[in-house]
């Protein structure tokens, strides 16, 4: 019943991202001549068509139904503190960066970088485009736990000394603080948010926006190849503050214990998550 609408989706996924693909690809090849800077318009060219092409594949794909809360407030205040921005959510299917990307403004979307996982980039078409895109790979390490989170440390720090350039430079960050696709019984569970993250919000007063996903999983499962079964998905964007600083001040913690500070950030961001997670389950429909 699901097969028409998966080959549908995936045949419209690949037409839809393949312009991207198609400018990632000069934009490599001119970089032989000139090498991509971090503020190239090649980069940002390749990022704008992305979401062009990711926000016609929702408008095509009618069978999965979007029902998202706070988008307006979302793209119109985004960065209207005038400091940096940092987006969190909860991570439940490949879909998420799917969907995060094309609700982003175009003229902020230009800003963006993403902290990304390290098997993404064993994707060749993705592989290209996060390349010239310019997004922070997460260099996990080999292992035989499945529940390990092991990275290669000295290259991951220097790529969150690259990453907290970028936002100190007026830049937006975004990731998934949990680390990885939900696993468990329970679907509306979000698991703990990872403190390492959010240090980049101790060292640097940024704004931090929230954003909560139910549904996708059920259009995408997380051990699913191919994603695009029929689903209804609901989405609330959601501002946690407009001063990381000042949230930390207002909870009576001061930045010294960088530690402390970026554990409590974290669970912050998770608690506003999590009630909106269960908020959107909770309606009918």
């Amino acid at each position: 019943m699901d097969a028409p609408a998966i080959l549908a989706f995936n045949a419209l996924l690949v037409l839809c991202t393949l312009p991207a693909f198609f400018v990632a690809k000069v934009a490599g090849w001119a970089s032989c001549v000139r090498p991509l800077r971090p503020d190239s318009f090649r980069r940002r060219a390749v990022i704008v068509v992305t979401c062009l092409g990711w926000r016609l594949l929702r408008v095509l794909c009618w069978w999965i139904t979007p029902e998202v809360e706070g988008l307006a407030e979302f793209q119109k205040s985004l960065g209207a503190s005038g400091r940096p921005a940092i987006i969190v959510a909860n991570h439940t299917s490949f879909l998420d960066s799917i969907l995060m990307v094309p609700y982003t403004p175009l003229d902020r979307i230009v800003r963006l970088k993403m902290y990304v996982s390290s098997h993404l980039m064993k994707i060749p078409v993705l592989r290209t485009l996060l390349d010239v895109m310019g997004f922070i790979v997460v260099p996990f390490t080999k292992s035989d736990d499945p529940e390990s989170f092991a990275v290669d440390r000295p290259l991951m720090e220097a790529r969150q000394q690259e990453f907290e350039a970028h936002v100190r430079a007026g830049g937006i960050a975004a990731w998934f603080p949990v680390g990885r696709m939900h696993v468990g019984d329970d679907k509306l569970a979000v698991g703990p948010f990872r403190a390492g993250g959010f240090e980049l919000a101790v060292r640097v007063d940024v704004e931090i926006w929230c954003v909560a996903f139910v549904g996708n999983s059920t259009c995408w499962p997380r051990l699913a190849t191919l994603g695009g079964r029929p689903a209804k998905i609901r989405a609330k964007f959601s501002k946690l503050c407009d001063s990381s600083w000042g949230a930390l001040e207002s909870e009576g913690a001061g930045r010294e214990n960088e530690k402390d500070a970026s554990a409590l950030l974290a669970n912050l961001a998770r608690d506003s998550v999590q009630a909106s997670v269960r908020d959107l389950a909770a309606k009918p429909g």
